[in-house]
């Protein structure tokens, strides 16, 4: 994946542009791009909330009315959440237009942006539809990081995590090694970090190991699905569950994430868990598979296997 630094207080671009971003984004970065850009733009409200087809369909009847075609830029300004829509939006307005991706959230930087997927949700349904579509261009400035909240802070750390458990354990020794300046947001620690990762979700693709990436997912997007939580801590707690039932207890890995205050337990109820769960895109016609840590492969998870570590005292 190429991607660019940028200032995103004096960066342009050129031809018929719009831009789509949430409501937040809007007021600090969204509302002075468009205007220095002399271009539309276009809001969500923001969250999973509004990842539907609903949303879909108003983004792109307002590019229509707005007189957008074939030759249109559109930018994705924001977190996963933005670039999931605008991306679904720009692969198939007018069958396919150039999308540019501008990430605000540490997220979205490491791993939302990344590879190319795109969509939306269908009730308890997570990225039931959508598609796979490169962007023309990545465009990141980590400055824009410094006014994301705390807690979408640690949500993008949950997949930083991630990736040094199924791929590169270096980045993962060095996350915790470098707890000072991921706490405080270090300028030179966010752009190694933001580029490392890249590299390996690059490299995974590349390799076509993509359902590694889905650690800590089958439990943890039915929690996010269920509870409404933010989608790290429900990684998070996916991770540690799936730990668990892959290869029993693990200090290193509960250590770490609890190292940076993540929440491992759940407090949910099974059965209504297991429900949601169903809905999961590696699912079959007759069962569930999850990512093994133990060996790096997908393997099925059972109700039985899942109860039995969701038991299990964090």
């Amino acid at each position: 994946m190429m991607q660019t630094r940028i200032d995103l207080q004096n960066w342009k671009c050129e031809g018929p542009t719009a831009i789509i971003t949430d409501r937040t984004v809007a007021k600090l970065y969204g509302n002075a791009l468009a205007r220095r850009l002399n271009c539309p733009l276009f809001s969500v409200a923001g969250g999973e909330e509004c990842k539907t087809r609903a949303s879909k369909e108003m983004l792109e009847n307002a590019l229509f009315t707005a007189g957008f075609g074939s030759d249109a830029t559109i930018i994705a300004l924001g977190g996963g959440v933005v670039s999931d829509i605008a991306g679904f939006v720009a692969a198939t307005f007018c069958r396919g237009v150039k999308l540019i991706l501008i990430p605000t959230t540490l997220l979205a930087m490491c791993d939302a942006a990344i590879g190319g997927k795109n969509g939306v949700n269908i009730g308890e349904r997570k990225n039931a539809i959508g598609t796979y579509y490169k962007p023309a261009q990545l465009l990141i400035d980590p400055h824009v990081l410094s006014t994301l909240p705390d807690d979408e802070y640690l949500s993008g750390t949950a997949e930083i995590l991630k990736h040094g458990l199924i791929w590169d354990q270096n980045l993962w020794e060095w996350m915790l090694s470098s707890f000072d300046a991921w706490q405080s947001r270090d300028l030179g620690f966010l752009e190694k970090c933001i580029d490392w990762n890249i590299q390996i979700k690059s490299d995974v693709i590349s390799k076509n190991k993509r359902d590694l990436l889905n650690f800590g997912h089958t439990v943890g997007h039915g929690l996010e699905m269920l509870q409404g939580m933010k989608h790290g801590m429900a990684i998070a707690k996916g991770m540690w569950t799936e730990t668990l039932w892959s290869k029993g207890y693990d200090a290193n890995v509960k250590n770490g994430l609890g190292r940076f205050g993540f929440d491992l337990e759940i407090d949910a109820d099974f059965e209504k868990l297991w429900s949601v769960m169903q809905w999961d895109k590696k699912r079959t016609k007759e069962k569930l598979y999850a990512v093994s840590i133990a060996d790096k492969t997908l393997k099925e998870m059972t109700f039985d296997e899942l109860f039995a570590n969701l038991s299990t005292t964090p």
